[in-house]
């Protein structure tokens, strides 16, 4: 059958050679001809490489490489002939043979908080930058961690400091200091250092990438789940646990989309009360919610908009009234009080994910030179202990 086929189109061939013989078709015409035609035979018989585009175009093999990758010189004449051919063969260059064959290093740098004592949730992201950087350490990957407290500011301009003196090719990191994080990413631009975000976003920033939630989205569905069920005139106490809030921006968008769920429902008739805990000890969160509850007995709902919820459910679980407490992240502090119905919903936004797409990005502009999404938005979960399990599992 294939040699039924080749017989065929070598008939083909010399009938055009004939024809344009004849018609005595000028040698530019001719070539263009015997290109499509001798393409035809290449792509039967194998992959077309960089070799066969040089012979097509009578040049060297490094001619064609050069204006690959666009180095070196070249003319404009024999540019454009090479890219023509490149264009009609639909020519792909082979990048990981590429990549593997310069020896490039591609020093990649992440700059994301340590894993606090009392909160396990920055575990996950690395788990999604470590399985990326194992997948893609073959395109010579090397990455250094840089880890900071996410509530010293200190702690993280002396990290920041680091990153622009390495010099790396790209920088991956979580702006959850909104004010250091923008200090940060302006010496990045001065010295063409291209980041992506993580977990939280600076929307006016020419960033490379971000990936992670919608927060004002994630805020507004929480107060959808809060509303299902909730008799008029309820009041609902939304708690920040967290030092130097106003620094924590994806915290202030969640509770945004929170209130703003109820402006938009005002049939709802739902008090909201905002209290923000910046010592974030258990003994002094349950000191404070003690004070809330002695000047208010009619709180049926608490919004707790970051992974903590777990503090809040500790002082419930000695309350004898059932009150719905909404949260984030399936850490493994909040999971005892999930499956015992302390907390009734937890939104998860695929912290794992985060870290792994956020290598990715790096990975798909750096070395692949693919065009990165703007926004990567990961899909907004809701955990209960109904569907807990398969989320353990995956």
């Amino acid at each position: 059958m294939y040699a039924h086929e080749n017989t065929k189109n070598l008939f083909i061939f010399l009938f055009f050679l004939i024809f344009l013989s004849v018609l005595r078709v000028r040698t530019r015409e001719k070539f263009h001809v015997y290109f499509s035609l001798n393409c035809l035979f290449i792509k039967r018989r194998k992959k077309i490489t960089i070799t066969d585009i040089a012979r097509l175009a009578g040049v060297s093999i490094g001619t064609v490489d050069r204006v690959i990758h666009d180095r070196g010189q070249v003319s404009p004449e024999t540019r454009k002939k090479i890219l023509k051919i490149i264009e009609k063969a639909h020519f792909r260059p082979d990048i990981l043979a590429s990549v593997l064959a310069s020896k490039k290093k591609y020093r990649f740098i992440i700059l994301i908080p340590d894993s606090q004592e009392d909160s396990s949730f920055w575990k996950a992201p690395m788990a999604g930058m470590e399985k990326a950087i194992a997948e893609i350490s073959h395109f010579g990957i090397e990455a250094r961690y840089l880890h900071f407290d996410q509530f010293d500011t200190a702690s993280f301009q002396k990290q920041a400091h680091k990153v622009i003196q390495s010099k790396p090719d790209g920088l991956l990191f979580a702006p959850v200091q909104y004010r250091q994080s923008v200090n940060l990413v302006k010496s990045c631009i001065r010295n063409h250092i291209p980041y992506v975000f993580v977990n939280s976003n600076i929307e006016d920033m020419d960033y490379l990438s971000y990936i992670g939630q919608d927060s004002v989205q994630s805020g507004y569905l929480a107060a959808k789940l809060m509303s299902l069920g909730l008799i008029a005139d309820s009041e609902i106490l939304v708690v920040n646990i967290s030092k130097q809030i106003a620094n924590h921006r994806h915290i202030l968008k969640r509770n945004r989309g929170f209130e703003k769920y109820f402006t938009d429902h005002p049939d709802n008739k739902i008090r909201i009360k905002t209290i923000n805990i910046e010592n974030t000890s258990q003994e002094f969160v349950d000191l404070t919610l003690e004070a809330v509850f002695k000047k208010s007995g009619n709180i049926n709902g608490i919004f707790v908009p970051s992974s903590r919820v777990y503090k809040v459910a500790k002082y419930l679980a000695g309350l004898k009234t059932k009150i719905r407490l909404i949260g984030y992240d399936l850490i493994e502090e909040n999971i005892p009080f999930l499956e015992n119905e302390t907390i009734d919903f937890l939104i998860s936004q695929k912290p794992v994910e985060q870290g792994y797409h956020g290598i990715m990005a790096l990975l798909n502009h750096l070395v692949l030179k693919k065009e990165c999404n703007k926004n990567i938005y990961l899909p907004i979960d809701i955990i209960t202990k109904e569907n807990l399990n398969y989320y353990l599992e995956y």
